[in-house]
């Protein structure tokens, strides 16, 4: 964040500490500062790989003023002007005149464009650090933009004596000196921080420390295999960087095998990892080869050295007007009759212009929608098209587990409580559960969520479920509520379940950004001492039930070439059906509604799918029973 401090204070400070010679030598490199201050901020070198993207700023500050009609344009906090778009996240709450709030953006071209602007409950009241050129030639006063970023660890190594020096902070050297601000008493070795600091010339400066409870260690990636440090640690003074910092986006390609320090490659660029100096952040999934990450970096010489690297969304990566498609719950909407301006998809803000396609009206808060968008150069997604999904069904499961029986009602009784694959649900006479069901078996379980109680809608037996272990391991499918509010790393709670997502949880969004509303396959595993914590192995999106583009309703027949004539053997993972005669692909994320009648040989159903790019099948989304309906046809007397 931008929280400024007196530039007068500093220079008495150094005053004290160098003497006048230093003060002299500083004055002289104050031009060459600023110079590369405002080049980084203001004038980004153009590389031929064309991945260089504008300084990340934060700043916090009041608003002193603020666009008359809704919040996209021209904010001024603090002293500093930002440009709000379509693309910029507000909240929570309104954001009134005179209210701190923190700002996390970019400098592009000199201008602040703000990505996300929130309510913060209070200001720091230090005055922005400035500096005017000396003669000869105009003396302009201009705002040097501050580069801070935050870091988790134990302390490995600190100052023998007193806190000046250098500390190893979870393989990370920092720099304290006396504008640091540390707490009272000072840290002790292997104690937990978060550390804010500053790259600068002379290495990565702290500018406060504050203990924490626990750490989540964003330290090396998992995949190193050199372990970490015990003891005290001698470290080797923090190499010095250059004055200016970039900041790009790509795909990992490689990274080092026995050592996280060393060259990773990204989108087909070297950036050299430095140990004390590279902060590696997981807090959007594992920094692994295929995954997004953002990179802050120095040149020196020809080497690009990062400061930072941090996973990122994989909707990041994508190039300026690619077309995407993502699926969402609609959180907002513009208020005109023409529905133009800012949606709220999901996680997502889109821009929807008039040349928008808009179908699947009526639209309303709530409903599951598809969009297809193009990143525009500005960041601004622009929809191309947006489709809402109205369901017939007005109560269909919102989540299904696929895994073990652990434990159930004494048969014959079915009513009760079941336990599958750690999830506890609630089973009631109208729950179709198939005959024969018993612990260990491998089985599926469609649910919907009442409050806290999971009511079963249909148990059936599956084959693929992991085999029994100390820990519970098995799918899980559903909507997802809610996610953390910094990163994707913390408890998410999908479908009236809650799962932990880890710094090695593999998150990929295929079928669409995760956020509100997306549908998910999670895989996971639970301690069976402790059934209330789900650690997801990995996360993915899926099509949402409803949304394929293809419809059909018939009766059913199980395709003979995997299945057997009836449900009550055993399902393979990959089946085929057959819907009024067209075959279609059930695969795991199928959702099975079978609430009016049983899923049989002949049963009448409708059916969602989409078509598969790749193989031209039809991969269903949901397959819903429908109640049999019958005509009585009597023959007609005639009276004599």
């Amino acid at each position: 964040m931008l929280k400024p401090q007196t530039f007068k204070s500093h220079l008495h400070h150094f005053f004290n500490k160098l003497g006048l010679f230093s003060v002299i030598t500083l004055f002289a490199m104050i031009p060459m500062v600023i110079f590369a201050h405002l080049t980084a901020a203001n004038a980004m070198p153009i590389e031929p790989t064309s991945l260089i993207e504008s300084s990340e700023i934060r700043y916090i500050g009041l608003v002193k003023a603020k666009p008359d009609n809704g919040n996209i344009g021209t904010w001024l906090i603090g002293d500093l002007s930002f440009q709000a778009t379509a693309q910029t996240r507000f909240g929570p709450g309104p954001i009134n005149l005179n209210q701190c709030v923190k700002v996390e953006g970019l400098s592009d071209n000199g201008q602040f464009v703000a990505r996300s602007i929130e309510r913060k409950e209070s200001c720091n009241p230090n005055p922005v650090i400035t500096a005017t050129l000396p003669p000869p030639g105009p003396q302009p006063t201009v705002t040097l933009p501050v580069v801070e970023l935050r870091h988790y660890g134990l302390i490995q190594s600190k100052p023998t004596s007193g806190t000046l020096g250098l500390w190893v902070i979870g393989h990370l050297g920092v720099v304290v000196n006396g504008d640091s601000r540390l707490p009272n008493p000072a840290p002790a070795m292997n104690d937990c921080v978060k550390v804010v600091y500053r790259p600068q010339i002379g290495g990565l400066i702290v500018k406060e420390m504050e203990r924490e409870d626990s750490c989540r260690q964003p330290g090396p990636p998992i995949t190193a295999t050199v372990p970490p440090p015990t003891g005290t640690v001698t470290p080797r003074p923090t190499p010095p960087i250059s004055q200016t910092i970039l900041n790009t986006r790509g795909i990992i390609n490689s990274i080092p095998v026995s050592s996280p320090f060393g060259t990773w490659v990204i989108s087909g660029v070297n950036y050299s990892a430095v140990e004390f100096l590279t902060r590696f952040d997981r807090h959007n999934g594992p920094l692994v080869v295929g995954t997004c990450a953002r990179v802050l970096y120095t040149q020196r010489d020809a080497e690009r050295v990062m400061l930072n690297i941090e996973s990122d969304r994989g909707h990041e990566c994508q190039q300026p007007e690619l077309l995407q498609k993502s699926f969402g719950v609609i959180q907002q909407l513009p208020d005109n009759a023409e529905l133009l301006g800012v949606w709220q998809i999901g996680d997502l803000s889109f821009n929807v212009i008039s040349r928008t396609i808009l179908a699947g009206r009526p639209f309303s808060v709530g409903l599951t929608a598809a969009v297809e968008f193009v990143r525009q150069p500005d960041g601004v997604l622009l929809a191309k098209k947006i489709e809402a999904f109205h369901r017939p069904d007005p109560n269909p499961p919102s989540a299904k587990v696929r895994g073990l029986i652990e434990s159930r009602p004494v048969s014959p009784t079915v009513t009760g409580t079941w336990v599958i694959a750690s999830t506890t649900l609630s089973v009631t006479a109208q729950t179709r559960v198939e005959v024969g069901l018993s612990n260990g078996v491998c089985a599926e379980a469609t649910y919907r969520n009442d409050g806290s109680v999971n009511v079963a809608n249909s148990i059936r037996k599956v084959l693929d479920c992991e085999p029994p272990s100390s820990s519970v391991q098995a799918r899980y499918f559903g909507f997802v509520q809610s996610l953390p509010e910094d990163g994707l790393v913390g408890d998410w709670v999908i479908g009236g379940l809650t799962f932990a997502i880890s710094e090695t949880t593999r998150i990929s969004e295929t079928n669409g950004a995760v956020g509100a509303g997306s549908f998910v396959r999670v895989r996971f595993v639970t301690n069976r001492a402790d059934n209330s914590r789900k650690l997801a192995i990995s996360i993915e999106t899926l099509r949402p039930p409803g949304t394929g583009e293809h419809n059909g309703q018939g009766r059913l027949s199980f395709g003979k070439t995997v299945l057997v004539n009836t449900l009550g053997d055993e399902v393979a993972a990959d089946e085929t059906w057959y819907v009024g005669g067209t075959a279609y692909t059930i695969v795991d994320g199928t959702v099975i509604n079978d609430q009016r009648a049983s899923l049989s040989e002949g049963q009448s159903v409708r059916i969602n799918a989409f078509v598969d790019s790749e193989t031209g099948q039809l991969i269903a989304t949901e397959v819903t029973t429908l109640a049999q309906s019958y005509n009585l046809y009597l023959s007609l007397l005639r009276r004599p």
